[in-house]
């Protein structure tokens, strides 16, 4: 089974901003848009497949999936990991649905985040262009013999286009996008043995579809209206962890 990582360093090289682009690397994978000429949502694709729904593709971050069950399809716009929390990205290609589960038929592509840990300390990163274009992001966290701890929030905020030029003529296009998100992970160290993870995290904002252009591609995606979308997501999850051992000291 074939395996490309991307870590932390590579994901910020400008040919891999936003991070999802490292997906346009490995032989297959692909990043597109959704009727390139008419809408700016990413799709990643294995083999051509430009598809808004891709059920035979997995997701995952740190394991978990983080396909939307409802709509069996994954927002890149709004994924709930910022990208200095992320510590590679492996895309492995072919079918994984034994190792990874449902949707893992032609390739999956799993985000590793950081541990707490490693990211003690305060952080702050503002980042500004055209058009409206502000990425912030702020992180503090702290480390101690039994527990490690981390609260990060990033805001993606970007104005879009207003209208594109279509036989002539002005038509509504509306690409724009103000996302908030908010992580807290954490570590409690039980016991030499044992360890418990602990995170929770909530995605809230607007991210606007040009809904009037994708009609035109006479395909039904899903519900929303011209002027955008709301996007409401809360994620939690606690796991526990034993490290394997070879045999007593």
């Amino acid at each position: 089974m074939p395996v490309t990582n991307f870590n932390n360093s590579t994901l910020w090289h400008p040919a891999f901003c936003p991070p999802w682009f490292c997906c346009d690397g490995p032989s297959g994978f692909h990043v597109n848009r959704l009727t390139p000429s008419h809408s700016s949502t990413p799709v990643t694709t294995y083999h051509g497949t430009v598809h808004y729904k891709q059920r035979r593709m997995q997701v995952l971050v740190d394991g978990r999936t983080a396909h939307r069950s409802t709509l069996s399809d994954m927002d890149w716009q709004t994924m709930p990991v910022p990208l200095e929390l992320i510590e590679r990205v492996e895309i492995s290609r072919g079918p994984n649905s034994a190792a990874y589960g449902v949707n893992a038929f032609l390739g999956t592509i799993n985000i590793i985040t950081r541990n707490p840990a490693d990211t003690a300390g305060a952080e702050v990163r503002v980042v500004g262009g055209s058009r409206d274009y502000v990425r912030t992001f702020a992180s503090v966290g702290d480390v101690s013999e039994s527990y490690d701890w981390r609260f990060a929030y990033e805001k993606r905020k970007f104005g879009g286009f207003d209208y594109q030029l279509e036989d002539g003529e002005r038509a509504p296009f509306n690409d724009g996008h103000d996302i908030n998100v908010f992580n807290y992970d954490s570590r409690l160290k039980v016991s030499s043995g044992f360890n418990a993870d602990i995170r929770v995290g909530v995605v809230d904002g607007i991210n606007e579809l040009p809904g009037w252009a994708i009609a035109k591609t006479s395909i039904v995606l899903r519900p929303f209206s011209t002027g955008g979308e709301t996007t409401i997501s809360r994620g939690y999850s606690a796991t526990w962890s034993t490290p394997l051992s070879t045999g007593s000291p």
